[in-house]
């Protein structure tokens, strides 16, 4: 044995000697197992899921279905909010069922409840949700999660569609706090003055819009063209604006009020 091998073994002669030391260390090590055994798991769970497809290529389109087609793996909750939201975007109705179920019995589920709003908001034409249920949908995952700021943009929409301004000021006052450099407060700022805003007030928001790059305007139609008529005037309005900023945009709202000719 040379010398490293008998400073080694008088090492663990000299640990083993102390019981209470052994015991500690031993204690210690068992904790950390435990402790890492119960809290390491490849199980998915308080995250958020969304499977998007903003490239559009054919690759992103392949990884998003395949990531759908691999969804059964999840955990059951993790599955149907996935599904969910995949359905909501594609307008596919089957898991709205298993949606409003899993609602039933886990009504404290946040992101449940907004991919709910987002069905029905979505899909509006095909009527799956009153709006009164769209509208609950929409208020309970803001009441049970406020601290997510993208659950204020559909409650902005709905309380800006109901015409109740002193709501509608008082959630933009609490969204401001929450995401102060999000693009989409910028446009819900402009949206009550453009919508529902006197007609100085639109003037001035128009103003406002003309100077800002075309994504606020365009999303400013894309996201309201659903409300009733009563806002249709300043929805009008932005169409005259630079019309060929919209593209596509004019149109679409047009045929959604159903005044295309």
């Amino acid at each position: 044995m040379g010398p490293l091998g008998a400073l080694v073994r008088k090492e663990f002669i000299q640990f083993f000697r102390s019981k209470p030391l052994v015991i500690l260390v031993v204690w210690t090590i068992a904790v950390e197992i435990a402790i890492c055994a119960f809290s390491i798991t490849y199980d998915v769970t308080h995250l958020r899921l969304a499977v998007e497809d903003l490239d559009g290529s054919p690759a992103s389109r392949e990884n998003k279905a395949t990531a759908n087609r691999l969804a059964g793996r999840l955990p059951p909750r993790e599955a149907t909010i996935l599904e969910a939201g995949e359905g909501a975007v594609s307008r596919r109705i089957e898991p709205l069922a298993k949606l409003r179920e899993y609602l039933r019995r886990y009504p404290d589920d946040p992101e449940a409840w907004y991919l709910l709003g987002e069905y029905n908001l979505h899909q509006r034409a095909r009527a799956l949700g009153s709006e009164a249920e769209t509208y609950e949908a929409v208020r309970k995952a803001l009441e049970l999660d406020p601290t997510f700021g993208p659950y204020y943009i559909h409650m902005l929409e709905m309380e800006l569609a109901r015409g109740d301004s002193a709501r509608y000021h008082s959630l933009l006052e609490e969204y401001r706090r929450m995401e102060p450099r999000a693009e989409t407060l910028q446009r819900a700022e402009l949206a009550w003055r453009v919508f529902r805003g006197s007609a100085e007030e639109r003037a001035r928001a128009l103003q406002e819009v003309d100077s800002l790059p075309p994504s606020i305007a365009i999303s400013l139609l894309n996201n309201y063209d659903w409300i009733a008529d009563d806002v249709a005037e300043g929805a009008e309005a932005l169409l005259k604006l630079q019309p060929e900023r919209w593209a596509g945009a004019g149109p679409q709202f047009l045929i959604n009020q159903g005044k295309w000719e």
